[in-house]
């Protein structure tokens, strides 16, 4: 995304018044850094622009405007003689100076043009590198703004994360509470199927027990049977006994139906319990099918959390790497900005020092159309 214009077209103007003032050629370089921002060939663009649209006017304003002043009377009456006398005194000094310096001001004439010469030359070189060193500012200031817009896309991926790894650990916490839950849960209906089968197996114990004295009072009832038979066949003989034997039949009959009823209701308990233990059973085996799926979600999340803690890691590694490009991209502007400000010195240095081979070159030819 390019980054918006930093500098306005009144920054422009007044820059390019400014060169004009001092007499300096304008270009990109020049522009830049009278305006402290924007790219050499941007600022040049704009300039050629403000100019085409008569906003900048390109006229020489470094010559101040003089006026004429009318000289006094008593000068203008003097004019004469005056001239006579400084025609008189300049061919003099000219005869004099054309015979003892010609040949030194020639070689100090063709020196200063040399020299000026590579100054500008010089000047053109060190433009070039001030060009080439903006292109790179911004060129940095545009990365580091990409890199500052991928490091709060970053950062946003991070907080999503954080976010859902915080809710994923309430989730398996609540996960973990149920299971713990359940686990109470299963261990309380071990425990009364424990007490359950206890109870059974007594039972069970005591419906043995009720079926040995039932197959014994069974013999007894077949003994007195057979005992009636026998007493029944023998009553003309033994008259006396027989209701004796039947008093005592009708005895071991009520104690056997007494037993019977014991036995009946033993059984009645046994499927009760039977029946209780078959749903404690079915209650222990769904508690358990609960807590396998229990356990594989809290496998799953455990795993989820596991990526998104993968992913966490991996955003604070893309994190610490686009810091560190921000950081270079930083370090590499601090540096361009101070090869910046070496280049600036080194080119007011190279105008004091063209200003000065211009102020010699001026005089000497000064000198030598007085000489002439």
């Amino acid at each position: 995304m390019a980054r918006v214009r930093a500098f306005t077209d009144e920054d422009v103007i007044d820059a390019a018044n400014a060169l004009l003032r001092e007499g300096k050629n304008i270009n990109g370089t020049q522009l830049r850094n009278r305006v402290g921002s924007g790219r050499p060939e941007k600022l040049y663009e704009v300039y050629q622009k403000l100019v085409a649209d008569k906003q900048i006017n390109t006229e020489d304003l470094s010559a101040p405007t003089v006026n004429d002043v009318a000289l006094p009377a008593e000068v203008l009456e003097m004019k004469g003689d005056v001239i006579k006398l400084l025609n008189t005194m300049i061919t003099n000094i000219n005869n004099q100076a054309h015979r003892n310096a010609e040949k030194y001001f020639m070689g100090i004439v063709k020196e200063a043009e040399s020299t000026a010469l590579s100054a500008e030359a010089r000047m053109n070189d060190m433009e070039l590198e001030m060009t080439r060193a903006f292109e790179q500012v911004e060129d940095a200031n545009d990365a580091l703004e990409e890199l500052n817009t991928k490091y709060k896309t970053v950062v946003d991926e991070l907080e999503v994360s954080q976010t859902a790894l915080s809710t994923a650990t309430q989730q398996i916490e609540g996960m973990r509470k149920d299971a713990e839950r359940m686990t109470r849960n299963l261990e309380n209906v071990t425990t009364e199927l424990d007490i359950t089968n206890s109870s059974l197996t007594k039972e069970r114990e005591t419906n043995q027990s009720l079926k040995q004295d039932a197959q014994y009072r069974n013999t007894e009832i077949e003994a007195l049977n057979t005992a009636l038979k026998t007493a029944t066949n023998d009553f003309k003989t033994q008259g006396v006994t027989l209701s004796e034997t039947v008093i005592e039949r009708e005895r071991a009959l009520e104690l056997v139906n007494q037993r019977t009823d014991q036995l009946t209701n033993s059984e009645y308990q046994l499927v009760i319990l039977n029946e209780k233990n078959a749903q404690q059973q079915m209650a222990l085996g769904e508690n358990k099918a609960q807590l396998v799926t229990a356990t594989k979600m809290i496998e799953s999340n455990v795993e989820e959390i596991e990526k998104l803690k993968a992913s966490l890691n991996t955003s604070n590694d893309a994190v610490k790497a686009e810091e560190s490009k921000a950081n270079r991209a930083v370090g590499a502007t601090e540096v361009l900005k101070d090869e910046i400000l070496a280049l600036k010195s080194k080119e007011k240095e190279l105008y004091k020092e063209i200003e000065s081979l211009k102020n010699k070159i001026a005089g000497y030819h000064a000198q030598e159309k007085n000489d002439e």
